[in-house]
């Protein structure tokens, strides 16, 4: 028998929540971005946060069903960790991001 052993998202078969895939590159230097698949159209709201909790960016933007991308201008961010969190419809997802200067 056949096994297959693909793992992804099939995006004919959208997802019933938000789900936001890892930041690429990270560690960043200039700029990152991430995937996230949204079941219909969508306000999304995106904080950024540094290692002490404080609010550094933030911005809200009205995204479409399916896959969508969001990317960071980090060339002016200082070197360190970072947390990002992306709130949909009642969903909050944080993804850690390392800023490498």
């Amino acid at each position: 028998a056949k096994v297959d052993y693909r793992i992804g998202i099939d995006e004919n078969k959208l997802p019933q929540s938000m789900l936001v895939g890892t930041l690429a590159p990270n560690p960043a230097k200039y700029n990152t971005s991430l995937d996230m698949y949204l079941p219909g159209p969508q306000d999304v709201k995106v904080r950024v946060y540094n290692v002490l909790g404080q609010e550094i960016d933030s911005f809200e933007e009205s995204f479409q069903e399916g896959k969508n991308t969001i990317s960071f201008d980090t060339q002016d961010w200082e070197g360190g960790m970072y947390f990002i969190n992306i709130e949909s419809d009642g969903q909050a997802i944080t993804r850690k991001l390392i800023i490498a200067n």
